[in-house]
């Protein structure tokens, strides 16, 4: 697996399974390599939900993993891409976002 990083660029949450400086991800999959997309979403149980009412697939259904929760979805056309939850700490209201 290749982690594509753009160094000052900072997304996502400190609690995120990757650093927050990765773009991309590509694997080897059946001896090609491929990128992997994912999708940070509020909940991935609704967003695999609304992938069916919207004509694509669910090729992996909504499940748990040692950290969070996944799904994996298909457009029409078959691009897949995988869905995870935005981890978003509780902060105090005056305490500015980093």
């Amino acid at each position: 697996m290749t982690l594509l990083r753009l160094p000052g660029h900072v997304e996502g949450e400190p609690e995120q399974p990757v650093p927050r400086d990765v773009v991309a991800v590509m694997h080897a999959a059946d001896g090609d390599a491929r990128w992997s997309v994912e999708i940070l979403v509020a909940d991935v149980d609704q967003a695999a939900a609304a992938t069916v009412e919207h004509g694509g697939i669910v090729t992996v259904s909504p499940h748990e993993l040692p950290r969070f929760r996944n799904a994996v979805i298909a457009d029409p056309a078959g691009a897949r891409l995988s869905l995870s939850p935005l981890v978003v700490p509780a902060r105090p209201h005056n305490r500015p976002r980093t």
